[in-house]
């Protein structure tokens, strides 16, 4: 978080500490923050409503035209996760955004916000209490049991669900094939971008979420497999055209035109450099599969 960004949230009244912040925001409890290293930034804001408000909420949020935002309903308001797709610093305005139109809707619908207990909707007066990580806000101490019980009950939900890793096997097969379109297209303007692997990853770990795969160390490791080969893959493919190019110009072969062009050395160092960059590049698909998996684990 750059001292401008800081300013500006400190401006609002906020809590700032690193990457996390919180505090009061128009007449509602938030807070936020993103581990080092992550490529999500978790969002959360606090109310009580009755089962039809929250119906209503998520109706208006299931069709949102958010980009790489996913959010859940809870015992204690609405928490929404976003990719951080270019910086941090952008990312939190966007989520701003989010949270004004979201606080729009909460007003429309006569929800209960600060000064009351975001689980049972009594008037609330005690210290602010972290309930997980990013997660402060206001709340009865009597209430706390019923976050845990929910929270145990996410848990036995997460251990319910099937591994299965054939079809994880598939889904990073999926967004490996994602991986090598979009990196080849992105070759033929000339660029090597951490996106390809990036939206291979989040192509396998979407499908994973929707067909109710569990997301744990043995299918997050499959998919990383799967879109670090397909990264490497995608780089061969771009460098074959090279080969196959020399093949048609000097009428050789295969094998020669590979033994001619590694004898180049400009050629040799531009290879190994564009594998270094591909490999470097698939830290960010990694770091974002291994922050799904922290999501989830929390639960």
């Amino acid at each position: 978080m750059n001292k401008k960004l800081r300013q500006q949230l400190l401006d609002l009244g906020l809590n700032v500490k690193n990457n996390e912040f919180e505090g009061i925001y128009k007449d509602y409890e938030i807070s936020a923050g993103s581990s080092i290293a992550s490529t999500t930034l978790k969002c959360y804001i606090f109310f009580n409503a009755t089962d039809e408000q929250k119906q209503d909420l998520y109706n208006d949020l299931v069709h949102a035209p958010y980009k790489n935002f996913s959010f859940s309903i809870t015992p204690f308001g609405i928490e929404f996760t976003l990719i951080i797709m270019l910086s941090f610093n952008s990312t939190v305005k966007y989520a701003f955004t989010i949270m004004d139109n979201i606080i729009n809707t909460l007003d429309e619908l006569h929800i209960k916000g600060k000064g009351y207990c975001p689980v049972c909707g009594e008037s609330v007066a005690e210290e602010k209490t972290y309930l997980g990580k990013f997660i402060c806000c206001t709340v009865h101490k009597e209430c706390l049991n019923t976050i845990e019980q929910e929270n145990l009950r996410q848990k036995e939900e997460y251990d319910n669900i099937p591994r299965n890793a054939n079809k994880a096997i598939i889904f990073s097969l999926v967004g490996g094939l994602v991986t090598i379109v979009i990196a080849f297209v992105l070759s033929l303007i000339g660029f090597i971008s951490s996106w390809s692997s990036l939206a291979g990853a989040i192509t396998a770990i979407s499908l994973i979420k929707r067909n109710n795969v569990k997301i744990d160390k043995t299918n997050i490791t499959i998919v990383n497999i799967f879109i670090i080969a397909a990264s490497l893959i995608s780089l061969l493919l771009i460098y074959s055209i090279s080969i196959l190019t020399l093949i048609n110009n000097e009428l050789i072969t295969f094998m020669e035109a590979i033994e001619i062009l590694f004898e180049d050395k400009e050629f040799v160092g531009l290879f190994i450099r564009d594998v270094s960059i591909t490999l470097g590049f698939s830290l960010f698909s990694i770091l974002y599969t291994i922050s799904v998996y922290n999501q989830y684990k929390r639960k």
